[in-house]
């Protein structure tokens, strides 16, 4: 069988490839050396000519249409008029400004506080015993008076320790009384006994002559000396005698006194079994109850004054600022006082508040309720590290002097601050540097104002038109005429220092460049520039 060949493996016949013409032959004519071309080659070379010379033809025509329109230009610009310029009149800026006041109320700004004891005091028994009794205002939440009566310790072992002392100093008196008798009866005895001392000398004297004269004998003369020696000894003896008595007297004088000590301490003793208040105040401890033995120096009770409360609180660096700068009181010449005595006192005020008057203020469910009180005193010496607050405590010496606001109307009430309560103070600091008051408006960002400094007014400067700084008022030279703005000005950029603001008011420190009685800018201002001529008189 004939073997079948794969169609891929077949090669076609390629084509056949075209004949190359036959180059143009040079044809040789009559007219001298020159060669002539076939004529297909002449008739291309017609055809090049014919597309150059329209592209020429346009070139011309563009550069001629560009001539002219410069032409025409330059022809327009040397025959156009040149325009006059025309002067305009000066456009003053009219705003609005507002006239800075002296602030003499000081700095107000409030805080808040909490309610402690002034005065807290544990009222300790004195002496040992059993309670036998106890007053009916002896309870918690009770009022006591100063000097009544709490609790009453049996007192019959102090009554007896009363009775014996006094005997005992009765006896002591009687035993001087005694001892006083036998001083005088010595004294005389000494007297006596000087007497017969003088009677045994004269004696002896005489017995003396007598045995010079041969008329007594030596016994009798011994006799009568030894007799004089018995005088004298007897009368140092009751000299001695009246001595002992004398020291013994006051052995017994000093016993006496003694007890008499004795009894004064055993009467306050006795008066001791009765505990009374030291204060006015409100029991605040569960006292003890009666049958009770308490030993010496237990608490019977705890009593908290109301007679004057305390608040602390915790003012900011700023805030005690304020108070430092405040007048302090008036106080004596320093050149006259004593030198100790002012560094003692400088020593003193340095750890002080200047006074300053305190409003404290207590709302629940729309009752205000009211209180005066005084900043006096740092609670402490030192600045809290945590929120660097320094605290401090206000005093309140009418608890119960408030008035009280419900609704709008105004009661007389009787309440009293309790401790614990939440308050809010409002201290009225006065600075002693001077301040001013402002409107808000007048303060720009960066506590800046703009001052509106007096200039002279040019009588050319007639015509007033809206400012250009507000961009929300549009005022016509006929406005301006009607508010009768004739005031003009300058700006100039102020900065402040900012005390406090309140409502629509602001109160900054007064400066070299801003005080009482400035025009200040209120009005808004877009772009303002220093030094520009403004128009004024619009003041609110």
């Amino acid at each position: 069988m004939p073997k079948m060949q794969d169609p891929s493996l077949r090669t076609e016949n390629p084509p056949a490839l075209p004949a190359p013409q036959d180059k143009p032959t040079a044809v040789h004519s009559d007219l001298g050396d020159q060669d002539v071309t076939n004529p297909t080659q002449t008739k291309s070379g017609g055809g090049i000519a014919g597309r150059i010379i329209p592209v020429v033809v346009n070139s011309f025509v563009s550069i001629a249409i560009l001539g002219g329109s410069i032409a025409l230009f330059v022809f327009m610009n040397a025959t156009r008029a040149v325009p006059v310029p025309q002067e305009r009149k000066a456009v003053i800026p009219v705003v609005e400004t507002a006239i800075v006041k002296p602030s003499d109320d000081g700095i107000d700004f409030a805080v808040d506080g909490v309610v402690i004891p002034f005065k807290r005091l544990e009222v300790p028994v004195e002496v040992s015993g059993r309670v036998e009794s106890r007053s009916e205002n002896c309870r918690i939440g009770r009022y006591v008076a100063k000097g009544e009566m709490l609790v009453q310790i049996d007192a019959k072992e102090y009554d007896l320790e009363v009775r014996r002392i006094r005997e005992q100093l009765k006896q002591a008196e009687a035993s001087l009384v005694e001892l006083d008798l036998d001083i005088a009866s010595r004294e005389r005895q000494i007297e006596m006994a000087k007497q017969t001392l003088q009677i045994r000398r004269r004696e002896t004297d005489r017995m003396r002559q007598l045995s010079e004269r041969n008329a007594a004998s030596t016994s009798e003369v011994d006799a009568t000396r030894l007799l004089e020696l018995q005088a004298d000894n007897s009368l140092e003896t009751e000299t001695d005698n009246l001595k002992v008595a004398r020291a013994t007297r006051t052995r017994l004088q000093s016993a006496r006194d003694l007890s008499q000590v004795q009894l004064e301490r055993a009467i306050v003793d006795q008066e001791r079994c009765t505990v009374r208040a030291p204060i006015a105040g409100i029991i605040t401890q569960e006292p003890a109850e009666e049958g009770v033995y308490l030993q010496q120096g237990a608490t019977v009770a705890t009593v908290q004054d109301v007679s004057t409360m305390e608040i602390r609180c915790s003012l900011n660096m700023r805030q005690m600022n304020w108070l430092w700068g405040s007048n302090p009181n008036q106080t004596a010449d320093s050149s006259t006082a004593d030198p100790s005595e002012v560094k003692s006192q400088s020593d003193a005020d340095i750890y002080r508040i200047p006074e300053t008057p305190v409003t404290v203020k207590f709302d629940v469910d729309g009752s205000e309720y009211s209180w005066k009180g005084s900043l006096r005193y740092f609670d402490g010496a030192e600045v809290d590290r945590l929120t660097r607050m320094v605290a401090c405590r206000v005093y309140v010496h009418d608890p119960e002097g408030q008035l009280l606001t419900i609704t709008g109307a105004r009661h007389d009430s009787r309440i009293s601050l309790m401790t614990g309560m939440f308050v809010e103070l409002e201290i009225h600091a006065k600075p002693q540097n001077k301040l001013l008051e402002l409107p808000e408006t007048a303060l720009y960002p960066g506590s800046q104002v703009w001052k509106v400094a007096p200039a002279e007014v040019s009588s050319a400067d007639t015509q007033v038109k809206p400012t250009s700084f507000s961009e929300q008022t549009t005022k016509t030279t006929d406005d301006a005429k009607k508010q009768g703005i004739q005031q003009q000005g300058t700006l100039k950029r102020v900065n402040v220092r900012v005390a406090q603001s309140k409502d629509d008011q602001v109160i900054v420190y007064e400066s070299e460049s801003l005080r009482a009685g400035d025009r200040v800018v209120v009005s808004p201002l877009a772009s303002p520039v220093e030094g520009i001529a403004v128009n004024h008189g619009g003041s609110r």
